[in-house]
């Protein structure tokens, strides 16, 4: 049974094609110069050029179907994928740029809770944030391009829902995605904030900065998984809240 095809596969086929291209080059001229007859193919070749060109064609055709080996386990899908430097210069995005596993939305730039919110704007169905937002994700640096979904397109019926918005990685970029569920955060999955419609569009959105580490984030009231901080100053410290026992 024949292997997979590979490249050195491909090439025989190349070149075959390009002989039997030459041959019928070859064969219109003569049939259009009406330079010679035969009884079989109306058509007398000289024998120089017509057997060379036959051999070549009948060895790579030959070669080909008798090759069965494929010593760089090569298939159709590593067929023109990524040179060795690629894949490094690829590789190096998703290691983490850190042995601490902080993740950020927001913070890295020092933008305010009022500057995240202001980003983020909806009109009718559409949710849009109008600002790219420099992140960290479990140690690795992106930055958010801009953004703009139409929730039509997560939920045939979206009004009267809540959707959770989350910034996801995978395979080295990472992009925003709106959904009704509420799936855990994952080192390659972080909460940032919900957008909530009524049953014309959207209604209220509600994004701030994030700081996680692992995946607790820090907060200085009850939300999900948290480690529980406090708000206020050096001089001018707070403290929890009467109603929330972190331990």
């Amino acid at each position: 049974m024949a292997g997979p095809i590979t490249e050195g596969v491909l090439l025989r086929i190349q070149k075959f094609k390009a002989y039997q291209a030459e041959i019928v080059r070859i064969l219109t001229q003569i049939k259009r110069d009406n330079a010679f007859e035969s009884k079989d193919a109306g058509l007398l070749v000289p024998d120089w050029n017509f057997t060379k060109l036959l051999k070549k064609a009948r060895d790579a055709l030959a070669a080909h179907a008798a090759r069965r080996d494929n010593p760089h386990q090569e298939t159709m899908e590593t067929i023109g994928s990524y040179s060795a430097t690629a894949v490094n210069a690829k590789l190096a995005t998703k290691v983490p740029n850190s042995v601490l596993p902080l993740s950020t939305y927001g913070v890295i730039e020092f933008l305010s809770a009022a500057q995240v919110a202001a980003a983020w704007v909806g009109a009718g169905w559409v949710v849009s944030c109008n600002r790219t937002i420099k992140i960290i994700l479990s140690g690795t640096p992106y930055t958010m391009p801009t953004f703009s979904l139409d929730l039509r397109g997560v939920e045939a019926s979206p009004g009267n829902k809540t959707f959770n918005v989350y910034v996801r990685a995978r395979f080295g970029k990472v992009t925003y995605e709106a959904r009704v569920d509420s799936p855990p955060e994952s080192v390659s999955v972080m909460f940032i904030g919900t957008v909530t419609t009524n049953a014309s569009g959207i209604a209220s959105l509600n994004f701030a900065p994030v700081t996680r580490i692992d995946t607790f984030r820090l907060s200085t009231t009850p939300l999900g998984s948290v480690i529980p901080v406090t708000g206020g100053t050096i001089d001018a410290p707070t403290k929890f809240p009467s109603t929330w026992n972190p331990l």
